[in-house]
């Protein structure tokens, strides 16, 4: 769930099975490419990179925190989007997408996402996940948001990164957004104690519901 900003197995049976399992595989990988955020939805003013290569999956840690862990979750596909950066704001967009095996599964991240405690585990798994890069502390709370999907959440996390006078202030807005077996992650990151512009932020995330809607997933 928590993207790393330069800042969530098939037993062969028969042939057949081997070729089904291929099928969805496929077909989740192609869907998946679908559900990020493109350079038409950002717009004008910032320039786009391929995103910086992490596996690491927070999910299970937040779950864990949160005390509703997911045992044997299994992401069928997944897939980055760019990384946009506006060097005159200071603001920088990221986004991904997870396409879970089951339906229970993300049921049960959804679950994760609703505990009252979530805000406050994001923060604690963030710190740590984001201390290489300098961050020394994180809060979090959850904010407003449009609908999107079938189930959305936001979470405006303030960090600080370095320390004494040489401390800089970065503001994470995280919205969460599922449909079906899919989760959409989308990172809006801002330089500063000011969160990036809701107005601005809703209108690229509409435009990504729009594919939400047409997904069948």
């Amino acid at each position: 769930m928590i993207r790393r900003i330069g800042l969530v197995g098939l037993g062969v049976v028969t042939t057949l099975a081997v070729m089904a399992g291929g099928m969805a595989w496929a077909s989740d990988t192609g869907v998946a490419k679908t559900l990020v955020l493109t350079k038409a939805d950002i717009g004008s003013g910032y320039t786009s990179a391929a995103a910086t290569s992490d596996d690491t999956d927070d999910s299970g840690k937040i779950a864990t925190c949160v005390g509703k862990p997911v045992p044997n979750r299994t992401v069928a596909a997944k897939a980055d989007g760019l990384e946009f950066t506006n060097d005159k704001t200071a603001t920088f967009i990221t986004s991904g997408v997870e396409i879970m095996k089951t339906a229970a599964m993300a049921v049960a991240d959804r679950a994760v996402i609703n505990d009252a405690k979530a805000a406050d585990c994001l923060a604690q798994v963030a710190k740590a996940s984001l201390a290489d890069q300098g961050v020394t502390t994180m809060t979090a709370h959850q904010v407003s948001l449009k609908s999107y999907g079938s189930f959305s959440a936001a979470f405006e996390l303030q960090a600080s990164v370095g320390t004494g006078a040489q401390a800089e202030s970065v503001t994470f807005v995280e919205v969460f957004i599922q449909k079906g077996r899919a989760e959409m992650s989308v990172a809006f990151v801002t330089s500063g104690a000011q969160p990036f512009d809701q107005p601005t932020g809703e209108a690229i995330l509409a435009k990504l519901n729009a594919r939400i809607k047409k997904a069948k997933i």
